[in-house]
């Protein structure tokens, strides 16, 4: 009976589970805790199917995050010790962001990398949501309200210039900007930018972090951040998603503008603990993945040393209740 446990666990990691579920199983904050993840799993399956909008707070980072049980971060945070949800993400905030920095969330949702980002702010910086969706922006508020943090909020989508489009609500975190032609309606929304988003909030570029998940329209973002990244932002976190049919500028125009001010694209690696340089040139179409873009040398060597033991960085956290 002794190596009946060791066989079980073998055994589960073989099976074809369903991709969440996968996702938990494979997730590095979760080794050693197969059982674990597959009763927060099957407790959660359950809740969300029998009370879809019940509300639900979940740990990230010591703090919490607050939305219903079918919300798509409620739920991966569920499944993840201490809410490491986006780890290669999380590090990079820990090993850049220093305490009275600005943090500026382009898609903000229900506040997930804020409530992250803002355990190295401090109370002395500065965290800015941009977020359209006056759904995601009632359950930001209550994340907002249960970890007493000082957010601000942009209710402006964000695009390369102020212009009327189409605001499609498609779900939680997955609604999206789209060109009033090809969206066949008229254009319901003027946007703003990024880089009159950072001026109105008095926002300091040379320590700032900027995050971007904007559901396909990440290059736009970036364009219309052109005089802030000039100006010397710390670094840009972009999660493209390869939507690019639902924007009208180029993926390449945009990592142009960010190559020709001296950033880079780089891939963190937490698997193998590396921060590897992403592929240049890169496509005119935007590719899928994350890339962390950065200009100073002693940034990325310091996003190495944190990357060499990302557990003590991050997963003190998962400790927490």
């Amino acid at each position: 009976m002794n190596g009946e446990p060791g066989k079980l666990l073998h055994g589960l990691r073989r099976v074809k589970w369903p991709r969440t579920l996968a996702w938990a199983l494979r997730h590095p904050a979760n080794r050693g805790y197969t059982l674990w993840v597959l009763q927060r799993w099957i407790a959660h399956q359950i809740r969300k199917r029998v009370r879809p909008q019940a509300v639900v707070r979940r740990q990230v980072f010591g703090g919490v995050i607050v939305g219903p049980a079918a919300h798509p971060s409620v739920f991966l945070a569920t499944y993840v010790r201490g809410g490491i949800v986006d780890p290669d993400a999380f590090v990079a905030y820990a090993a850049i962001l220093q305490r009275g920095d600005h943090f500026l969330d382009v898609g903000a949702a229900i506040g997930l990398h804020a409530v992250a980002a803002s355990r190295f702010v401090g109370s002395e910086g500065r965290i800015v949501c941009v977020e359209p969706d006056s759904s995601e922006r009632a359950w930001l508020a209550r994340t907002r309200e249960e970890n007493a943090l000082v957010w601000e909020v942009e209710e402006r989508p964000v695009a390369d210039c102020s212009r009327p489009l189409v605001w499609r609500r498609a779900g939680p975190a997955s609604s999206h900007l789209e060109a009033a032609i090809a969206a066949g309606r008229e254009a319901g929304v003027v946007t703003t930018t990024v880089d009159e988003v950072i001026s109105r909030f008095a926002m300091c570029p040379r320590r700032l972090v900027i995050k971007i998940d904007v559901e396909g329209w990440e290059a736009a973002v970036l364009v219309g951040g052109g005089k802030s990244v000039q100006a010397g932002v710390k670094a840009v976190w972009l999660e493209a998603i390869g939507l690019q049919e639902r924007c009208d500028v180029r993926w390449d125009e945009a990592v142009s503008m960010l190559t020709s001010c001296g950033y880079r694209p780089y891939v963190v690696d937490i698997e193998a603990r590396v921060i590897l340089p992403g592929p240049l040139p890169l496509p005119p179409v935007s590719p899928f993945g994350n890339y962390l873009f950065l200009r100073d040398e002693s940034l990325l060597d310091r996003v190495r040393r944190y990357l060499a033991e990302w557990e003590r960085h991050l997963c003190v956290w998962a400790a927490a209740k």
